[in-house]
């Protein structure tokens, strides 16, 4: 006779809900969140989908964590796609960049690590609307808007904008952004 792993009641007169590595008792799958009507979908996919680890709290947490694992594998596959680390990616994209600043960026993190600076110390913010602005602690090392019609870059924090061509257009730069680098260190 199987008891519900949930509440330790014999399954056999309150409905029985098969999982992976255990055994629930209707009421608790209903409980959790989940669909117990004996031909509901939840209660068919049931044994080959859920573990009890997975739906121990709740439908909306598994769709949760379910959805963000979904999200990082994405995030992943397009920060590769790119070019960009990972960590890099996820922090451009929460902060709605294209995919030519991404690709502005990681060369730009790629011409610095060349000359001996640690591009992990970089750290990026952007008000709405407004450029791409990196920082070296709280100092700004390099804004950057990268448009359709519009591509420059500023370095440093009284620098001239600097029209470019794309992220090919940053190797002129990469003194100005070594020594700019290098002061705010």
């Amino acid at each position: 006779m199987a008891k519900c792993i949930r509440c330790g009641k014999s399954t056999l007169m309150r409905g029985h809900i098969r999982l992976k590595d255990a055994d629930l008792c209707t009421p608790c799958f209903k409980e959790l969140g989940f669909d117990g009507s004996i031909s509901g979908t939840d209660v068919l996919i049931a044994k080959n989908t859920y573990s009890w680890n997975e739906i121990k709290d709740g439908k909306a947490e598994y769709d949760r964590r379910r959805w963000a694992k979904r999200k990082a594998e994405a995030a992943r596959e397009e920060s590769e796609r790119i070019g960009l680390f990972y960590a890099d990616f996820q922090t451009l994209e929460d902060l709605d960049c294209s995919t030519n600043e991404m690709k502005t960026v990681e060369k730009i993190c790629a011409l610095l690590e060349d000359e001996g600076c640690k591009s992990r110390l970089i750290s990026y913010e952007r008000e709405p609307g407004g450029p791409l602005n990196a920082f070296v602690g709280d100092a700004l090392l390099y804004q950057l808007r990268y448009t359709k019609d519009v591509k420059w870059i500023r370095i440093g924090a009284d620098g001239d904008k600097v029209r470019i061509t794309g992220p090919a257009g940053i190797n002129k730069l990469v003194d100005k952004l070594v020594n700019e680098y290098r002061k705010l260190v």
